[in-house]
């Protein structure tokens, strides 16, 4: 297993499928066979419109209605498609770089060449 790891959750649809793969975590462990079994996770609160202890409503604005949501929750989520998210994520932020380290990358390239 790896370890803990956080992500920046930068748009909407990043937040569907976090949403949706923490939701499916048991299903795709191996301990549940449909979601909403295990009993210790939030995915009750949002069957049941119970927002006594979370604030379901931020995620139900996400989409049209409250059977758009339960109906994503219940497709099957590809762990790839949120591995492959959050990988990409992590390479774009390693690709930023700032204007002087270009420039220094260009000052090393000119001495090279001359």
């Amino acid at each position: 297993q790896e370890r803990y790891k956080s992500e920046p959750v930068e748009d909407i649809e990043y937040l569907k499928i976090v949403f949706r793969y923490i939701h499916q975590n048991p299903l795709h462990a191996g301990i549940e066979k449909v979601p909403g079994v295990y009993p210790w996770s939030s995915y009750h609160d949002y069957a049941n419109q119970d927002d006594s202890f979370i604030d379901i409503e931020r995620i139900f604005d996400l989409f049209q209605n409250y059977q758009e949501c339960m109906t994503y929750l219940h497709t099957l989520s590809d762990k790839m498609e949120y591995l492959t998210r959050m990988r990409w994520k992590s390479f774009r932020r390693k690709l930023t770089v700032n204007h002087q380290q270009i420039f220094n990358v260009w000052d090393s390239l000119k001495e090279i060449s001359t």
